[in-house]
């Protein structure tokens, strides 16, 4: 059985060895080809780590095992596997039957344009400009030089937002708003820290310094009631934070969507709108146990796909990565990912 091993910043190789049974041939690395095609894949590392090898594991079908050895590891504990050694025992399982395989759900963000670039477009009539111009030879290049690097530059920067159109997956949980605030924070910290709670300590880091934006939560428009553009906007105020979950956790515990399901072809979505300072302390404080739901400010919707805009650009990170700015839409991806499970 050929098996790809990828390693987090904290991967242990002797952990990793344990891993390599009879009859496993297992190699490491940092990245994985989507074209290939191993019997099995082994995620040693946290959500940031599973969220970088997300695409190939999908496009490849590769069955894969998150090992928990990251500053966050709620993908596996959402699986039921809270240690290493309960990951191995699954392992176990799968080399020696493959019956514990699960298909579940993942996300994906696809960054939306609104503008296309200034000026006109790169096939815009340079050329007939320099042949109307009765300019000498000699100085033709000093003109065709410049434009010529425009239009390739424009090219560019058109290649570029074709590409930032397309779609990144995710497994856990998306934030908009506070939770961006304190995830940005937290990837500044040494990676010690980060593992000892640096969600919560960068949230007590953006505690005083953010200040809520207007954000508008958009579903598809029913086919009873449809709209111009087929979307209709559900909630439109000052949020404190948006969370979109595949999963019920992310920040090391704290169930913000506490009634995802992995395998259920929805998305839940966690509006919290503005608050006070004092709020957001007991706010917080009723996360970890989910209760933070029965609360008035908050709004609980399902939903297979939705879109996320602002007042003013907002970033939204997925699995504790940066992703992109508003506007995005976000869809489910239905038993996209297939896991091993204890």
């Amino acid at each position: 059985m050929r098996v790809v091993a990828l390693l987090g910043p904290r991967a242990d190789e002797k952990v990793v060895r344990q891993f390599e049974l009879p009859g496993v041939n297992l190699f490491t690395g940092n990245d994985m080809d989507p074209t290939d095609r191993p019997a099995a894949a082994l995620v040693f590392g946290g959500d940031g780590t599973l969220h970088h090898h997300l695409a190939a594991l999908i496009e490849s079908r590769t069955p894969f095992l998150h090992v928990p050895m990251g500053s966050g590891n709620d993908f596996s504990r959402a699986l039921g596997i809270y240690r290493v050694d309960e990951a191995l025992a699954a392992w176990k399982k799968f080399v020696s039957s493959g019956a514990n395989v699960r298909e579940i759900d993942a996300a994906a963000i696809t960054q939306l344009r609104t503008e296309k670039p200034d000026g006109p477009p790169a096939s815009d009539g340079w050329a007939q400009e320099i042949a109307a111009s009765e300019l000498d030879p000699a100085n033709h290049l000093a003109v065709l030089g410049p434009k010529i690097m425009e239009s390739q530059l424009r090219h560019l920067i058109e290649r570029r937002q074709h590409l930032a159109a397309l779609p990144v997956y995710y497994a856990c949980v998306a934030g908009v708003g506070f939770d961006s605030e304190a995830n940005r924070r937290a990837n500044k910290m040494p990676l010690w820290l980060r593992r000892r709670g640096g969600y919560v300590l960068g949230a007590a880091g953006a505690l005083f310094s953010y200040r809520a934006k207007r954000v508008t939560v958009s579903l598809p428009a029913p086919r009873w009631a449809p709209t111009d553009d087929g979307w209709v906007a559900k909630v439109d105020e000052s949020a404190l934070l948006v969370a979109v979950g595949n999963t019920t956790s992310y920040g090391g515990g704290m169930r913000m969507t506490a009634k995802a399901e992995l395998d259920d072809g929805k998305l839940d979505i966690c509006f919290v709108r503005e608050v006070g300072k004092f709020f957001i302390l007991r706010f917080f404080r009723t996360v970890f146990a989910g209760t933070h739901l029965r609360l008035k400010q908050v709004e609980y919707l399902q939903t297979d796909r939705l879109r996320i805009d602002s007042e003013k650009p907002m970033p939204i990170y997925a699995d504790g990565e940066y992703i992109c700015e508003t506007p995005f839409e976000i869809s489910v991806v239905p038993r996209a990912l297939r896991v091993i499970v204890p």
